[in-house]
């Protein structure tokens, strides 16, 4: 025995008004969950830097991640929040 689908009427207007409010919260939830994984996502980083053998390569990381105000721009510029999705 085949189901049937039940298929609930909406209005094209209402329809749009379900997607938006859907893409709403998903946007959200994803910017949600970035700003609480950040440092997460951060130390995982770097944890795969270091382990970078070539030392001219590792001299060239160190030298930027040990600047506070490089790290600061880096995990809080714009395009880690924005451009990437784009």
């Amino acid at each position: 025995m085949e189901k049937q689908k039940v298929r609930i009427p909406l209005s094209r207007k209402m329809a749009i008004m379900v997607l938006a409010f859907a893409l709403a919260l998903s946007t959200v939830l994803i910017a949600m969950s970035y700003f609480h994984y950040r440092d997460e996502m951060f130390d995982e980083l770097m944890q795969l830097l270091g382990k970078v053998r070539n030392p001219y390569l590792q001299q060239l990381i160190q030298k930027y991640f040990s600047e506070e105000s490089f790290v600061r721009a880096f995990k809080y510029h714009s395009a880690a929040k924005t451009v990437h999705h784009s």
